[in-house]
């Protein structure tokens, strides 16, 4: 055979391995991102309500999805028959809130045949009372829950749940941690040669990650609002006196058709008064935003839940504070960084106390070395938690999402905390995904994605449908590989401000570059301190992120084609902003003294 026709067939031969390997690679793709799905028999069902006689009227609120709205008097009942398959049952949760009416109270009884086999009564003692039945009960298919109410007046009832009770390592679970304030390079990070995040690496290596992940805000409320919403700050209009308007839809409401969806979480501004509990089936606030234990506390919390219910398709939000202000880390974690460290604690500190202007070198790495401890402790609790879930073989079939809402300012562009800019070590934030059977693990994923594309991607993975009039996008396609097309992240505080003293900024990330416009200038917003920080900064900033990952040089006058083409995107924003968001707020939250007493903690108040 002559070389050039030898050459010729290794070349085919080449080229037979490579379709081989690529169709390999492709169908394990696909089977991870299926397996998920495997078996859509139904282990749990939310049972609609209907009446036992004529005159009871009821009709399901529109304003309060999955509740019915009610008006009873005393004697009326309500009958429900699960008939649902499996040696055993649960009756989950039951939540009533009384909205009209003086007095009375609510009975559940649970019948079996003509015999009243569970019993539990309580009274209306609030104008709006909130009822959560959460008791363990073993129930036959046949079994009748049977509610009936005293006294006379409107109440509102969420569809009930039942769930038959299957051994882990059959159940589903999804997984979203949340650890508040993180910034992206902390992760690997090593500070005087100690790994800050060694689990958190382990993880990683059993995940998907995404090199570019950014937050749609620099501060938790709006942050976490587009999270929940798919929508970017610009388009929810949450504001910080608001309430986010009924009409729309949290993807979690998508998310509940398939699993029992829980929330622990740390309160303030993700509590019941401000973004609601809408879509989850139990909430839970922790008993402190921050304390010197919150890791410990909140992972200890989590598994006890975990213990405590057996639930067969679960989806699980996991917040906490743990990291953020005021720095107070567990001491054996500050001194596995630094021998002999000069502060132990440091509070939170508010825009409003001029330390935009700058602190000594000293106080400024004092800060960061407490930050970093946190961080280490928040990692040594989360290395329990994988090991908990790995013992009750939970982990390997778990969909779990790691994530933050933000990062945090230690004087890189001249100031502290967070909500005031949007640099990156702000608004760059990890976004990590294991899918079951932790397929893909290690992979890492260059194209940018935002936090409001987290719940549509785990919502196809799950084969869950979410509402088609978003922002946020699947990132199935990027982890299959297929080639997508570049679009514009938003990263934004318009209006959505931290507090009236900082700037209204939109940012535009488009391949590696960021395009920043301050809405509003030192000559006419009025708005104070801060200002003397970012005033020389001008309206327009442009920097490219690969060339110039600190964000130090201002490219936005050498660079008018890519800095127009971003601009173009700046303005239709502008519009919205304009139509969008005096339409979204329809009420004014009411925070509580115990709300209050959290933001104050945490730097807000």
């Amino acid at each position: 055979m002559k070389q050039e026709e030898l050459e010729i067939v290794i070349k085919k031969r080449k080229k037979v391995i490579l379709s081989v390997l690529i169709i390999f690679i492709t169908i394990s793709i696909v089977f991870a991102l299926v397996i998920f799905n495997r078996g859509e028999k139904k282990n749990f069902i939310r049972m609609k309500f209907h009446s036992s006689e004529t005159s009871f009227t009821e009709s399901y609120d529109g304003k309060i999805p999955g509740f019915v709205r009610v008006k009873y008097k005393e004697g009326n009942k309500f009958y429900l028959i699960p008939g649902i398959e499996g040696e055993k049952g649960i009756l989950l949760s039951l939540n009533v809130i009384r909205d009209k009416g003086s007095g009375g109270g609510i009975t559940v009884n649970i019948s079996r045949g003509d015999n009243v086999v569970f019993s539990r009564s309580e009274e209306f003692k609030k104008r709006k009372f909130n009822f959560l039945l959460s008791d363990k009960f073993y129930f036959l298919k046949s079994d009748t829950l049977e509610i009936s109410f005293t006294g006379s007046g409107e109440a509102l009832l969420r569809d009930p749940i039942f769930y038959s009770i299957k051994d882990p390592g059959v159940r589903k679970y999804v997984f979203v941690i949340a650890l508040d304030n993180l910034r992206y390079d902390r992760i690997g990070r090593q500070v005087n040669g100690v790994d800050l995040t060694p689990n958190l690496n382990k993880f990683m290596k059993d995940s998907v990650s995404f090199k570019n992940g950014y937050s749609q805000s620099s501060w938790t409320l709006p942050a976490f609002t587009s999270f929940f919403t798919g929508l970017n700050e610009f388009n929810h209009g949450m504001t910080r006196e608001s309430v986010l308007s009924q009409n729309i839809a949290l993807l979690t409401e998508s998310l509940s058709s398939k699993f029992v969806t829980i929330s622990i979480n740390g309160g303030v501004w993700l509590g019941p008064s401000i973004t609601g509990q809408r879509g989850f089936d139990i909430f839970r606030l922790g008993s402190r935003a921050k304390d010197v234990n919150a890791a410990e506390n909140f992972f200890a919390n989590s598994i006890a839940f975990l213990e405590e219910n057996e639930l067969p398709e679960m989806f699980m939000f996991m917040h906490t504070f743990s990291i953020h202000a005021p720095y107070y880390p567990p001491e054996r974690f500050l001194y596995e960084l630094e021998k002999k460290p000069k502060y132990k604690f440091m509070k939170a500190l508010t825009h409003d106390r001029q330390f935009m202007k700058g602190v000594p070198d000293e106080e400024r790495s004092g800060r960061e070395l407490l930050y970093d401890a946190d961080v280490k402790a928040f990692d040594f609790y989360f290395g329990k938690f994988i090991k908990y879930l790995r013992e009750k073989n939970i982990y390997d079939q778990s969909l779990i999402a790691f994530i933050s809402d933000h990062g945090e300012e230690f004087y890189e562009h001249g100031g502290w905390f967070h909500g005031h800019s949007h640099y990156d070590e702000m608004i760059r934030i990890p976004i990590i995904l294991k899918l079951p059977a932790n397929r893909l693990g290690g992979v890492t994923l260059n194209g940018n994605a935002g936090i409001i594309d987290v719940l549509p991607t785990i919502a196809e993975l799950t084969g869950i449908k979410i509402p088609p009039e978003i922002d946020g996008i699947s990132l199935v396609p990027m982890i299959k590989g297929e080639n997508t097309e570049e679009r514009f992240i938003f990263s934004s505080t318009t209006g959505c401000v931290i507090n009236k003293r900082n700037p209204r900024i939109v940012a535009v990330i488009y391949k590696n570059y960021k395009y920043l416009y301050n809405i509003d200038n030192v000559e006419d917003s009025g708005r104070g301190s801060i200002w003397e920080v970012i005033s020389d900064r001008g309206k327009e900033e442009l920097y490219d992120l690969e060339a110039d990952p600190g964000e130090t040089i201002n490219i936005v006058k050498d660079n008018p084609i890519i800095a127009g083409k971003l601009k173009r995107e700046l303005i239709a924003v502008l519009k919205k902003i304009k139509q969008n968001s005096p339409k979204k707020i329809t009420k004014k939250n009411q925070v509580g003294e115990n709300e209050k007493a959290r933001l104050k903690t945490l730097g807000y108040l």
